[in-house]
This record gives structure tokens, C-alpha cells and sequence, in this order.
């Protein structure tokens, strides 16, 4: 992530599984950082009846994992010309990882190679366990997002005159993965935020916590998986939980 005055350039980084700590390729940076940017949060709600059909009230299903809708733009008509970024990741193991914008041909874009390097990264499948890449989507500070890519479009908009593109705009929508107290954690641009925080006070216990949040004190071992608690018997007045989004039938 950025950590000077430079312009921070979004970035996907692919990794090989879910946990993020094998690097499946070269990272690419946006040519040019998007303009828009849009979050979306859904839930299946079942519409309740009472025994003789009519309308009683509506109960909340399942909540599905947030996506985040991007537009890439790439230019190959060499009006603006690309920087090769070389980035550095702090907060995994990997400490830094090489990264691309694409295909450069006499200091132009050459947007076929571009859209090919993209999808490379994005989907992928990978020969061993048969699964598409993994991915970081960083933007700065604003954006932190473990996910996979759920749709990408690409629209041409601009061309030469042997007919070979040079503009186009990729449609990217990512679908966080199910790693999700981390971007929550990270990521700003999340609204409304799904992850509640509970200030620990005299007296708490992480049974009467999980009764209170969730009714039922079998929650208990949700909230010590989502704050890494070794010990959660002995929780610390002032200290922050997170409470995650819990699927009650699990």
C-alpha cells in the first residue's frame, strides 16, 4: 500500500488460495485509476404467511458477501503514457511483488496484450487445485478487498484502422470472499458496515456477549475465531470485539 505522497494506483494482486500467502502471478496496476466506484450489499428475504396465506411479515434469509464494481480504463493510443508501478505489500509475508500495466509496443498500450494480462489475473484457473485466482484489490487507503472477480465486461470504444482496438474500458465486479473480518477491518469504503464493535466492559464474558448479539451463547466460538482470541475466557475491559454477520443455521 502507499505509504508516501506518490498517487496510490489501484492494484490486484492474485494469490493461489484463501489464505493468501502464495503469489499466483504478476500484479497488475491500473493504467488509470477509476473515476467511479461502487459498493453493493444484498439479502434474501422470505415473505412470512400466516395459515390462512395472508401477509404477516418478512424474515431475513441470508446475507450475501458484499461486491465492489469497477471500470478500467486502457488507452493505447499513447496520449497519456503508462508507468510500470513497482509496489510493496506490508501487512503479508510477502514483501513485495512485481507488477504490470501490460503489453508496451514503441511506448503505447497495446490493448489486446492489456485485456489478456487482465483476464490472466483475474481468472486464471490454477493447474493443481483446479480453482480461479484469489484476489487482493488495494486502492490506497480507501480500498482493501480479499475477493474473486465475479463478472468482467469489456467494452471497445476506440480503434485503429486495421480494425485492432485502442480504448477500452473493463467492467469489473468483485465478490469478497468468505475471509471477510479482515477487508471489513480495512476497508473504508464499505457502507453500511455489516461488522458491529463491542467495547468490552466490567463484568463481560464472551457468553453473555454472543446472548446478547446473537441470542444464544453458541455463538461465543464466531466471535473468538473473528478476534484471533486465544484465551477468550478472560476478556480485558476497554478491549474492542468485533462481531461479525453470523448465519444463524450454521
Amino acid at each position: 500500500m502507499a505509504t508516501n505522497n506518490a498517487l496510490a494506483k489501484l492494484t490486484i494482486i492474485p494469490y493461489t488460495s484463501d489464505k493468501f500467502d502464495t503469489l499466483a502471478g504478476t500484479a497488475f496496476v491500473a493504467m488509470y485509476n477509476p473515476s467511479t466506484l461502487s459498493t453493493s450489499h444484498t439479502q434474501d428475504v422470505q415473505e412470512m404467511k400466516t395459515a390462512n396465506g395472508s401477509d404477516n411479515s418478512t424474515q431475513d434469509k441470508n446475507k450475501q458477501n458484499p461486491t465492489v464494481s469497477v471500470e478500467l480504463l486502457l488507452d493505447g493510443t499513447g496520449a497519456s503514457p503508462p508507468q510500470n508501478v513497482l509496489a510493496t505489500e506490508s501487512n503479508t509475508s510477502v514483501q513485495g511483488f512485481s507488477t504490470a500495466i501490460s503489453g508496451l509496443e514503441n511506448g503505447k498500450v497495446n490493448i489486446s496484450k492489456a485485456i489478456e494480462i487482465l483476464f490472466k489475473v483475474l481468472m486464471k484457473i490454477e493447474s493443481k487445485t483446479h480453482d480461479s485466482n484469489f484476489l487482493k484489490v488495494i486502492w490506497g487507503e480507501g480500498l482493501y478487498l480479499e475477493c474473486k472477480v465475479q463478472s468482467a465486461t469489456v467494452n471497445y470504444s476506440l480503434f485503429n484502422r486495421d480494425g485492432s482496438p485502442l480504448r477500452a474500458t473493463v467492467s469489473c465486479t468483485f465478490i469478497e470472499t468468505n475471509n471477510h473480518v479482515m477487508s471489513q477491518r480495512k476497508n473504508k469504503l464499505f457502507s453500511p458496515d455489516i461488522t458491529k464493535i463491542h467495547l468490552v466492559k466490567a463484568g463481560d464474558t464472551i457468553y453473555n456477549i454472543a446472548k446478547s448479539e446473537y441470542g444464544s451463547e453458541s455463538f461465543y466460538l464466531q466471535i473468538a475465531a473473528a478476534n484471533d482470541l486465544m484465551n477468550y475466557r478472560k476478556l480485558q475491559p476497554g478491549q474492542n470485539l468485533i462481531l461479525p454477520p453470523t448465519n444463524k443455521a450454521e
